[in-house]
């Protein structure tokens, strides 16, 4: 059985993926269960052979297998995807393989094998609305609905982490209001900023701009830029790191990354032509204002220059 997830939608697939391998384990154990993520050091055979052969035990196997089909010019998966091409007839049907992709180029010939023989599965951005019908169904008769809107907004709306603030406020409180969440629950700024240099590496222009909007409500604009700046200037070192072969313990190590090491193996639309782009232009938003060539000298002027930039690149 072949499947393929495609997703834009990081909590939704997650959430998804975690439901696959909970039941599989469920009923089959964790021993014929394989997850790839990370293909730089592993061997191409044995992700061919993960595919192809039978489970231990000639049991079911379920094989995930991240960024495949490929959504950028990645020349590994590229040739594990060209390896697979003309074997997915050959896989088991006791094995489950399981192809993840973010934004696949549908023009690719693996792409379009796939669409004709796979289950696919879709897993959109959620609208703030869902999410809040979502919420609503499980928890309308414990919090207000003005509580609710404020905590979406600061927990920016991750299911996740609203649903685990309400449950660790009911412990203490029947009934949740707008100001027990101001005076209990700490506004994700951090995170928030993170998930706007996401938004911005994987292209996705309108949320990254939303997402920027929501973030001018908590703190201002000079702190979001230097933010920026800084972490997109760590993924242009990590990219270019990689271009020149260096293992990713090594990049880490170099970086001085330690918790954030993950972000090495971390896979976005934007590459090494785009990616350098949008640092330089960054950059250069912090020379028009050092050399007082902004429209104009406030806030609104670095926030009509940082959205220029995130539409533009």
């Amino acid at each position: 059985m072949i499947e393929l997830f495609i997703w834009e939608n990081q909590f939704l697939l997650s959430s998804e993926l975690k439901k696959w391998k909970d039941r599989f384990i469920q009923k089959y154990g964790d021993f014929n269960l394989i997850h790839i993520k990370d293909y730089s050091s592993i061997d191409n055979n044995f992700i061919v052979e993960s595919v192809l052969s039978w489970g231990f035990m000639w049991q079911k196997k379920l094989v995930i297998l991240e960024d495949i089909p490929v959504s950028s010019e990645d020349k590994k998966l590229a040739y594990i995807e060209e390896l697979l091409s003309n074997k997915l007839e050959l896989v088991p049907k006791e094995n489950i393989v399981l192809f993840v992709s973010s934004k696949p180029d549908k023009r690719w010939k693996f792409y379009k094998k796939l669409k004709k023989i796979a289950n696919i599965h879709e897993f959109w951005n959620i609208s703030w609305l869902e999410l809040k019908r979502k919420l609503n169904s499980k928890y309308s008769k414990f919090i207000d609905n003005d509580a609710l809107d404020y905590l979406i907004k600061i927990k920016w709306e991750n299911y996740t982490k609203i649903a685990s603030e309400i449950e660790k406020l009911l412990i203490w409180h029947l009934n949740i209001s707008k100001n027990i969440i101001k005076e209990n629950v700490t506004p994700e700024i951090e995170e928030s900023i993170f998930s706007l240099v996401d938004e911005i590496l994987m292209n996705n222009k309108k949320m990254a701009i939303s997402r920027l909007r929501n973030l001018l409500n908590q703190t201002n604009i000079y702190w979001i830029y230097n933010f920026l700046l800084s972490n997109i200037r760590t993924f242009v070192y990590i990219d270019l790191m990689k271009r020149r072969r260096v293992i990713s313990n090594k990049i880490s190590f170099e970086l001085n990354l330690w918790k954030r090491g993950f972000l090495v193996n971390k896979n976005y639309f934007l590459k090494w032509e785009k990616l350098s782009r949008l640092f330089s232009n960054l950059a250069e938003i912090d020379y028009k204002m050092k050399n007082s060539k902004l429209l104009d000298s406030d806030e609104k002027a670095m926030q009509y220059e940082l959205e220029k930039v995130i539409l533009s690149n």
